[in-house]
């Protein structure tokens, strides 16, 4: 449950009388530590994916893409009860890839913070770099990682998962989803206009700069001389004449 939004992080309120550890208690790992923190991770993971998904409109088919996909950890790792093998560790490591890979087009569509996706990004890579260490040595099958190598990871988990989550910024003001939107909306404003302005161009074959504002009502003659003068520099039309006379063409 979260209990407030701020922007150092997210707080999570217990509920009285109930352990946020109580899932130690009902394990179906035996005494294979090693997956069974791999799982506490993947649930850590799964959580703070939640969270910054919040963050993204409903409307937008990668929020259930992305939380979809970090669920589908939990499984895979429950399979690695036996021990994690390589086989195994290959599936989730190619699972989280492709959680990446969402992780980086949510990013790029202005939807998650540059500060949320260096967390996240972190936080999956740990899970990979533990997994790809403990394969095929797991203590219950071999023995060869020792109690305090478990003992202190599962310590170190645990702060871990907490850190993860706090670094979380779950405000879409301020240091929340802030720059990169912005980035995203005014490239997307520059391309609409170039697109408007090479139309007219276009179909009038050349064209003066009163022809181009006159079928362009939505922009002011000095937006319209600023984006003729990038078109030009850009070399995707070019300038003739000067002044009053001066025409835009499309460069062939």
């Amino acid at each position: 449950m979260i209990n407030k939004y701020i922007n150092k992080g997210v707080s999570i309120k217990p509920y009285k009388g109930i352990m946020l550890d109580a899932n130690i208690e009902v394990s179906p790992f035996g005494e294979n530590r090693a997956t069974e923190i791999a799982y506490r991770k993947a649930e850590g993971l799964a959580t703070a994916t939640y969270l910054v998904t919040n963050l993204i409109p409903q409307t937008e088919t990668i929020r259930e893409n992305l939380r979809e996909h970090s669920q589908g950890l939990l499984p895979i790792v429950m399979d690695m009860r036996e021990g994690i093998r390589f086989s195994s560790t290959r599936k989730a490591v190619a699972h989280t890839r492709q959680i990446l890979s969402l992780l980086d087009i949510a990013h790029a569509s202005g939807n998650i913070s540059n500060m949320n996706l260096e967390v996240l990004k972190h936080a999956y890579g740990d899970f990979v770099r533990f997994l790809n260490s403990s394969t095929n040595k797991d203590s219950a099958q071999n023995g060869d990682l020792g109690e305090d190598y478990f003992t202190n990871i599962s310590k170190g988990q645990r702060i871990a998962i907490k850190d993860t989550i706090k670094d979380i910024n779950l405000k879409d003001t301020e240091s929340g989803i802030d720059e990169r939107p912005k980035s995203v909306k005014f490239k997307r404003q520059v391309a609409n206009r170039r697109v408007a302005i090479l139309d007219v161009i276009t179909k009038k074959g050349s064209a003066h700069i009163k022809d181009i504002s006159s079928e362009i009502s939505d922009y002011g003659i000095k937006t319209i001389q600023r984006e003729l003068s990038s078109l030009v520099n850009d070399g995707i039309i070019k300038k003739e004449g000067s002044k009053r006379w001066t025409t835009y063409s499309i460069v062939i």
